[in-house]
């Protein structure tokens, strides 16, 4: 996508399976085809052409010449040209209506004038001229649910054709009729802003009518034309797009290509929210969850993106931009009609650096700020701790790059609780000791409290140690779960230990097993033991005085020594 601009006043954009040139096929007299064409042809309504495949090019470059002699222009530029009015990347809304059948439709590329047949033909197609709407409202509402344009269908006066769009017909208005057979070779044609009307070939009524994925020839066709009515030109690439020359139905309506030009005219579909008070507001992550946007845009070198969130309790936030794009042709289309196969290529990944910032609850103090990235890859703000409930701003920037970046956002949100409680008291149950310092399980630094079992032992299923430790939760703790992490080891790969854990129930006055068991090894062995579901937290924490009680308990399975277990590390999480 080429970000200029060409020619100040409306002219045509044209979709075509073959050519708009009639009678220039295959060794066809060009003196005269031409001659009759550009006869016909008003020379104010420059139009975009589109020529069958293995038409002579020199002779489509001759008559492609005469009309830029006609219209004093030099070749045209394509893939976009002026907006609809108002600020580029600026939202806009539209109005469009369907005349009634029996209007006079003028020429307007050459094809014969005719009478506006559109209703006939929806109800001719598609059963009835209401299912027609919908496709049609289908195509519009796939540029509308990816750009800052909202289309409002309002009715039709009936107003002569070329009318300007008022409170009694719309800005974009479409009809149809029968171009006849010499014009097979158009599908459609569209006027540019600030007309936008969309005038389609009803001769191509049985293609249209085709049901496949949904009439898509049809709204693919519909959806083209209404890219030029927007603003957007052909796009000739090594990648299949919806405003390439040439009707393809390999794919729904918008692509990559056809979503950053519509974007760098009206912004994406949350425009404007440039600041903290127009912030697009994502939704409410009570606990833990993610909030998340696909193929939105930073514009232009001016443009940044705002959005909120409310998170409840004590969280922690990861934010991430992650750029959208890869390397594609993207070249004009040849003053011949036809598409070249080298040229420009476009690397839509790496257009912006782009910078991710918290923004705390009263949307101006600045939390954290990451820019570490560069061009093309994720930006990743956190995990950063939030400093309470509240609703919180995430803002996107990009750098001074006058172009266009697609990106997806990820808001990522965790809950934590308070920092873990380590051990207060320990005792040996079973078990012969060997280092006798518990305190040493409050921290992961190779230090332990380690005993091993009274006897040898063959493949028991009673435990062989018994390691009681004790911790005290906080202050009116009520939260939602009870975890215990657990740091261990063993000394020799001569029998196979396993630990499991148990936490006392004041309730019921006994220990209740834990959730997963531990397998040791002989290097440290990491484990994390909840408790079970539908599990009340507030029954394993005792009453005035928030003790907390945890047994571990190590097996020896299998083996004939009597191997020592080493506790490294014992962690309490009071989960909220």
């Amino acid at each position: 996508m080429k970000l200029k601009t060409i020619l100040s006043f409306g002219f045509l954009g044209v979709l075509g399976i073959t050519m708009v040139v009639i009678g220039l096929i295959g060794g066809g007299k060009s003196d005269d085809s031409s001659s009759v064409l550009l006869e016909s042809i008003d020379p104010q309504a420059p139009a975009a052409l589109c020529f069958m495949p293995g038409t002579d090019p020199d002779l489509v470059q001759q008559v492609q010449i005469k009309l830029w002699e006609i219209w004093g222009q030099g070749p045209l530029g394509f893939n976009t040209t002026n907006r609809w009015s108002g600020g580029q990347g600026n939202p806009r809304t539209l109005t469009w209506s369907i005349p009634n059948d029996g209007l006079f439709i003028p020429s307007g590329v050459g094809e014969p004038s005719g009478s506006n047949v559109i209703n006939a033909m929806l109800a001719e197609a598609f059963g009835t001229v209401e299912n027609g709407k919908n496709l049609i409202r289908q195509s519009l509402a796939d540029w509308e649910d990816q750009t800052g344009i909202t289309y409002t269908e309002v009715s039709d006066d009936n107003a002569s054709w070329g009318a300007s769009g008022s409170g009694s017909r719309g800005d974009i208005r479409i009809v149809a009729k029968n171009f006849g057979g010499a014009w097979a070779g158009v599908l459609a044609y569209n006027f540019f802003p600030s007309s936008g009307d969309m005038v389609i070939n009803e001769w191509h009524e049985p293609d249209y009518d085709n049901p496949t994925n949904n009439f898509r020839f049809f709204r693919n066709t519909v959806a083209h034309e209404n890219g030029h009515g927007i603003g957007i030109l052909h796009v000739c690439s090594n990648f299949a797009f919806l405003m390439e020359p040439f009707i393809q139905t390999n794919f729904e309506m918008v692509q990559h290509d056809d979503l950053q030009a519509g974007q760098r005219h009206y912004g994406d579909q949350f425009e404007n929210n440039n600041s903290s008070s127009e912030a697009t507001f994502l939704g409410d992550i009570n606990g833990s969850g993610s909030l998340g946007l696909d193929d939105i845009s930073i514009d232009d070198n001016a443009d940044n993106d705002w959005f909120s969130f409310t998170v409840d309790g004590n969280t922690e936030v990861t934010i991430t931009a992650t750029p959208v794009g890869f390397t594609y042709g993207d070249r004009d289309q040849n003053s011949n009609g036809s598409c070249p196969t080298s040229g420009m290529v476009r690397d839509s990944l790496r257009i912006h650096d782009l910078t991710v910032t918290l923004v705390d609850t009263n949307g101006s103090n600045v939390l954290e700020t990451s820019n570490t990235s560069g061009e093309g890859l994720p930006e990743v703000l956190g995990p950063f701790s939030l400093p309470g409930s509240g609703t919180y701003f995430a803002r996107i920037l990009g750098d001074s790059s006058n172009d266009i970046q697609i990106y997806d956002l990820d808001i990522d949100v965790v809950v934590v609780g308070p920092d873990p409680v380590c051990a207060e008291a320990g005792t040996l149950l079973e078990g012969v000791g060997q280092v006798n310092d518990f305190s040493a399980t409050c921290g992961s630094d190779n230090s332990y409290w380690a005993a091993h079992g009274a006897a040898f032992v063959f493949a028991l299923t009673d435990p062989v140690v018994q390691f009681e430790l004790t911790a005290t939760a906080p202050s009116g703790f009520a939260g939602s779960n009870i975890s215990v992490d657990v740091e261990a080891s063993k000394d020799s790969d001569n029998a196979f230990l396993l630990v499991r854990a148990k936490l006392f129930n004041y309730t019921t006055g006994s220990y209740v097993s834990l959730s997963n068991n531990m397998l040791l090894t002989t290097t440290d062995t990491v484990a994390s033991f909840p408790l079970p579901g539908g599990s009340d937290p507030a029954d394993f924490v005792e009453n005035g005085t928030d003790k907390v009680s945890l047994l571990l308990e190590v097996l020896q399975t299998e083996g004939l020594a009597n191997v020592r277990t080493q506790l490294d590390e014992v962690l309490f999480n009071f989960i909220e």
